[in-house]
């Protein structure tokens, strides 16, 4: 087994632990599920205004 093929077993099996805490964290210890974030403007339809700007950073050296 390569390197890499051992790496993406090494993550694949951490990605899958998590997965079991967080569902046995919601399921057993009756967590709340993490919320979702959007960013940006949105009606109270659900759907984006389009008023939204694009943020923009002016960086001085």
């Amino acid at each position: 087994m390569t390197a890499a093929e051992e790496e993406k077993a090494r993550r694949k099996a951490a990605w899958e632990a998590q997965q079991a805490r967080q569902l046995y964290e919601e399921l057993v210890l009756k967590k709340p599920a993490p919320t979702l974030v959007q960013i940006g403007v949105v009606n109270a339809d659900g759907k984006d205004s389009g008023n939204s700007k694009p943020v923009s950073e002016k960086i001085s050296a």
